[in-house]
């Protein structure tokens, strides 16, 4: 009787077999696990991408974010708030303004991305509508 192919019997595996950590269950041997070099091919890859990889830390100003410095309805009724003698609040205050100053289109507009960019724009992201700090002064 014939025994099925193992992988021992692969031609690749005779260079990487010394790679596999030998383990030692005996007690005379203490019972640990001794490890073997990485095979070659894993020593170059590491080599590679300790050159390959870039530095970690992005520069933060480089960084283009989309929604970088917009603001949701709740930051500018805070924001406004802050700068008025009254309370104001995202309803009625903030809706009202943005309704009577036409700068975003109703809630469940056909198009949600017609709005008046320099104060607000349409965050796919965030499926809402997001204020610049030019609409705080504007407000």
């Amino acid at each position: 009787m014939s025994r099925a192919p193992s992988i021992r019997d692969h031609p690749a595996s005779a260079a990487s077999a010394q790679a596999i950590p030998a383990a030692s269950l005996s007690p005379s041997a203490g019972g640990g696990v001794t490890s073997c070099p990485l095979p070659y091919r894993h020593q170059q890859l590491e080599r590679q991408l300790a050159v390959a990889l870039p530095d970690p830390q992005p520069d933060p100003a480089a960084v283009d974010a989309p929604d970088k410095d917009k603001l949701l309805p709740k930051q500018v009724a805070s924001q406004v708030e802050a700068q008025v003698p009254f309370e104001f609040h995202i309803q009625p205050e903030h809706t009202e303004m943005w309704r009577r100053l036409g700068v975003r289109p109703a809630t469940n507009a056909a198009d949600p991305y017609v709005t008046e960019a320099k104060y607000c724009v349409y965050s796919e992201a965030f499926n809402a509508y997001m204020y610049t700090s030019a609409w705080i002064l504007g407000v």
